[in-house]
């Protein structure tokens, strides 16, 4: 998606990305960018920052909407010395360097590539190499995973120990079918917690696994997003 105030004239640098084979919507205006964002997940928001179509405002609540759906926001402009003044993205890109690092942004993972929280070849060694499988187990951990944190925090609250320690293990177990192993082992930390009843480190113990699920949740749903396009190939 690509927000800019003449959006609906003829644009080269689009047309030469899209030559690439991206594929680029247009928004002419603010409530037009917010109304797409709500319509359907893009991968990358691009603002022309030397024409923007919206205010600071609407690109605040832009942004939010794509922290939401762990999508990037790249501003982009023609100065080649430094972003415009009071540019509202973190991230800023000339014009110029805009194909490579859409293609840095964008790459597709493969059965040999890892994500930063995971190893991507191991969790495939679970399921055989089965890409529709890996699939439906990260389907299914999204849905466990609310009620297993809800009983963990229960389980701390009332010092549960055997709740405590039950939901931590199912937890651990969901999370270790994709070696994600940092946040895998921020589970067994609680486990252990609930095994020993040490709650003195408890809450600790939780910071850091919200921590290390607020790292792994983004790059499983990419992973789920890939193997949905078929841009995932299994073994």
């Amino acid at each position: 998606m690509l927000a800019e105030s003449n959006a609906s004239q003829s644009h080269d640098r689009v047309d030469q990305l899209r030559s690439c084979g991206h594929h680029i919507q247009l928004a002419q205006s603010g409530f037009e960018l917010l109304s797409a964002i709500d319509r359907e997940s893009y991968d990358i928001v691009l603002i022309n920052l030397d024409q923007p179509a919206a205010s600071t405002a609407e690109l605040e609540a832009t942004g939010q909407k794509l922290a939401a759906q762990e999508r990037s926001v790249l501003g982009v402009t023609s100065r080649t010395d430094s972003p415009p003044p009071g540019a509202p993205c973190p991230n800023v890109v000339t014009w110029n360097d805009l194909p490579k690092r859409l293609n840095e942004l964008t790459a597709r993972p493969t059965s040999g590539q890892f994500f930063p929280t995971m190893n991507i070849q191991a969790a495939l060694e679970c399921t055989d190499g089965d890409a529709e499988l890996l699939q439906s187990l990260i389907e299914l951990y999204f849905e466990q995973e609310p009620g297993l944190l809800a009983q963990i925090h229960t389980g701390i609250e009332r010092r549960d120990a055997d709740l405590l320690e039950r939901s931590a293990h199912s937890l651990k177990g969901s999370i270790s079918v994709f070696a994600a192993a940092d946040a895998r082992e921020a589970a067994f930390i609680l486990e252990n917690i609930g095994r020993e009843s040490s709650w003195d480190s408890a809450a600790r113990a939780l910071e850091n696994l919200n921590r290390e699920l607020t790292r792994f949740g983004p790059d499983l749903r990419s992973l789920n997003v890939s193997i949905s396009r078929g841009d995932f190939a299994g073994q």
